[in-house]
């Protein structure tokens, strides 16, 4: 009888793994292609199945919470009880090797399945001609290693054909933007790419961004924003500002700006505001749309927007801004900036995402025009992008004001984009285009 190659103790090590670090090991399952047929123990296939029902639930993921979901299911018996979950942990005393476990774990189901397809053409030996058994063999052992599939010729025009019948529709390719216009001009954020959204410091970008957020959770666009620049609360509430129509500044301070000066809100007012508050919070709830704040380095940034991905379908995932994020590598600035921005643009692309990533053009005079020039030697950050946002705040004839903006994007190799002009109302914070 034919030996199947397994490795029990890189089995516990795995699944032991994803009880102590979840998140962490999760992430590196699904970058191995890890499922629950890459176990040969039966129990460890019920257990791994488990967790990924309990990450797409968005459970917490432990010990205990494991034993009680399976014991829920009526499915703990078959995994050998709450004593064998114990073992599990018990043998395996850190995540830190996970990548190690699992890489032996997909290696002993790549040896299954040689074995597998060698039987078939050992059968097939006695029934058909060496040519076909030899075809068919290295056709299916080819599959056995070529682990992601490639998209046919003909299965990329027809995505082509979606995207003429969209266009044909009002539909743009990519990610649409709250402003019609400059969506339609631009065939939105494209998936699969890093977008710096650059523009002199304080000037209005976090706010255009956060409509962007509202606009998207209205479309029922999956979305992951992480504020690194400002706590979650405020990004939420300059979201629930454009949609319900009032200020953040008002509903932060119980003041409103009347004649020049700041009067306290009255009760009505106050009334109005808490409605508007709890409506936006209904819709808000309801949204594919999550929010993170706490500080990250590029690892875990990473590791956060797979989570999400995998789990929810984000297809936006927004960072305001890029210079909080916590760097791992690099000695000098330029160096770190590389490592954030090649470790960004690798996981747009694997997973597909649009990502807006907020950032500032420094050492550039108050009263001109953001140029391509500054865009391009504004550091490592802006390499490699195939679309780039700038956000003008002066020196266009069309700024008539502090009121109006303009919104401008470059494509890649700097080739044609285009613009928009903006006007924000100063009491909302929204921008409309004029």
């Amino acid at each position: 009888m034919t030996e199947h190659p397994h490795s029990e103790e890189a089995e516990i090590s795995v699944i032991g793994s994803i009880i102590i670090d979840p998140q962490k090991v999760l992430n590196l399952c699904a970058d191995n292609e890890i499922t629950a047929n890459s176990f040969f123990i039966p129990a460890h296939r019920h257990l791994f199945l488990a967790v990924q029902v309990m990450e797409r639930e968005s459970r917490p993921i432990d010990l205990v919470t494991v034993g009680h979901y399976l014991t829920e299911e009526g499915q703990i018996h078959s995994v050998g009880g709450w004593e064998y979950l114990e073992k599990l942990v018990e043998e395996t005393p850190t995540a830190a090797h996970a990548e190690y476990y699992i890489g032996i774990v997909k290696e002993k189901e790549l040896l299954r399945a040689v074995i597998h397809v060698a039987s078939e053409a050992i059968d097939k030996c006695s029934e058909s001609e060496a040519k076909d058994v030899v075809a068919s063999l290295s056709e299916n052992l080819t599959q056995i290693v070529s682990h992601k599939e490639e998209k046919s010729t003909a299965d990329c025009m027809d995505d082509n054909i979606h995207v003429l019948d969209n266009a044909y529709n009002g539909i743009v390719s990519g990610i649409p933007l709250p402003w019609d216009r400059f969506s339609n001009s631009t065939s939105g954020l494209q998936r699969g790419s890093v977008i710096p959204f650059v523009g002199r410091d304080g000037k209005g970008k976090s706010g255009a961004l956060a409509q962007c957020l509202d606009f998207w959770a209205g479309e029922r666009i999956p979305t992951l924003a992480i504020s690194l620049e400002d706590v979650k609360r405020r990004t939420l509430l300059r979201m629930a500002g454009c949609r319900e129509w009032f200020s953040a500044r008002s509903a932060e301070t119980g003041r409103v700006l009347l004649n020049g000066r700041y009067e306290k809100i009255c009760q009505h007012e106050w009334s109005e505001l808490r409605k508007k508050m709890f409506a936006y919070k209904e819709f808000i709830d309801e949204a594919p749309f999550w929010i993170m704040d706490n500080p990250m380095n590029i690892e875990e940034i990473c590791y956060w927007i797979k989570h999400y991905r995998r789990v929810h379908g984000v297809q936006i995932v927004t960072i305001d801004g890029f210079k909080d994020i916590i760097f791992t590598e690099g000695k000098s600035r330029t160096e770190k900036e590389a490592h954030v921005a090649k470790l960004l643009q690798a996981v747009a692309k694997e997973t597909d995402v649009a990502m807006p990533v907020v950032s500032h053009i420094n050492k550039i005079h108050e009263d001109v025009p953001i140029t391509k020039i500054d865009v391009t030697g504004a550091g490592e950050q802006m390499k490699g992008a195939r679309q780039v946002i700038i956000f003008q705040d002066a020196g266009l004839p069309e700024i008539v004001d502090e009121h109006h903006f303009v919104l401008s994007m470059t494509k890649s190799n700097f080739g044609g984009g285009g613009y928009t002009v903006l006007r924000r109302d100063e009491g909302v914070l929204h921008y409309t285009e004029v």
